[in-house]
């Protein structure tokens, strides 16, 4: 569930942001981690980009309902307040704002309860990889979890158009 997570966001993002939508859709602290594992990879970091790969669990839930894509920091939204000549300018501001579980998976993810399955998995995935005791509600648990996101994560998958990535020829 965690890798089909991390291939729909590549896919997703590159469709609506281009290839440089980790830029604008990770805060300071996710880059931070990705600078800090960058070397942990040695063979297919020299040729491909893979930030996404290198954040935590619970980093790929809050790229779906707490981030928003391009304002993830004060200083950008201060730099952008700065700019702002009036009104109208500022409700477009505010919409950009939103997180993007409000601007993008409003229907995708957060009406089929996303981040709370998400999070209830998390809590489970961290017993099992911290090596904690483990029961078999937890077991269950985490298989009804995955199974249900696994659903949503595969019909917002289906929902991708590929054919609206229009790469740049340095893209390419």
């Amino acid at each position: 569930v965690e890798n089909l997570l991390r291939n729909y966001l590549i896919q997703f993002f590159i469709t609506q942001l281009g290839t440089n939508w980790w830029i604008s859709t990770s805060d300071d602290k996710m880059k931070q981690k990705t600078r800090e594992r960058k070397d942990n990879e040695k063979v297919f970091s020299k040729h491909i980009d893979n930030q996404a790969y290198l954040i935590d669990f619970g980093d790929l839930g809050r790229l779906i309902y707490s981030q928003s894509s391009g304002y993830n920091e004060k200083k950008d939204i201060i730099e952008q307040l700065e700019l702002i000549e009036n009104f109208d300018q500022l409700q477009e501001l505010r919409e950009k704002l939103k997180p993007n579980y409000s601007k993008y998976f409003l229907t995708t993810f957060k009406a089929k309860d996303f981040q709370q399955k998400w999070q209830e998995l998390e809590k489970i995935r961290h017993k099992v990889a911290h090596n904690n005791l483990f029961v078999q509600s937890d077991f269950d648990e985490a298989s009804k979890l995955t199974t249900e996101l696994n659903s949503i994560i595969e019909a917002a998958i289906s929902d991708i158009d590929l054919n609206k990535i229009d790469l740049t020829d340095t893209d390419k």
